[in-house]
């Protein structure tokens, strides 16, 4: 994680957060086992659905990524504070 700070007034700056590609990712898997472990896919455990039987059933990979965005945001704020 890359925290680059700009200074834009005595009471303002502004926090550039750069991510790496793999904890991107993690976040996303971790996201995903997340939804799998609280809905019921048919013809799966709770937990076990592959990430493609996963996102059809939710409706689409944004619902995964919304959930990791939540995670990557409250993970990065507080580092960066």
């Amino acid at each position: 994680m890359k925290i680059t700070e700009n200074k834009l007034s005595e009471s303002k700056i502004e926090l550039l957060i750069e991510l790496e590609r793999t904890d991107i990712e993690q976040d996303l898997q971790a996201a995903s086992k997340r939804i799998s472990d609280t809905i019921e896919i048919p013809g799966f455990r709770k937990g076990l659905a592959p990430y493609d039987v996963l996102c059809r059933h939710i409706g689409g990979e944004m619902k995964v990524y919304e959930e990791a965005i939540e995670h990557i945001v409250n993970r990065t704020a507080i580092k960066a504070l």
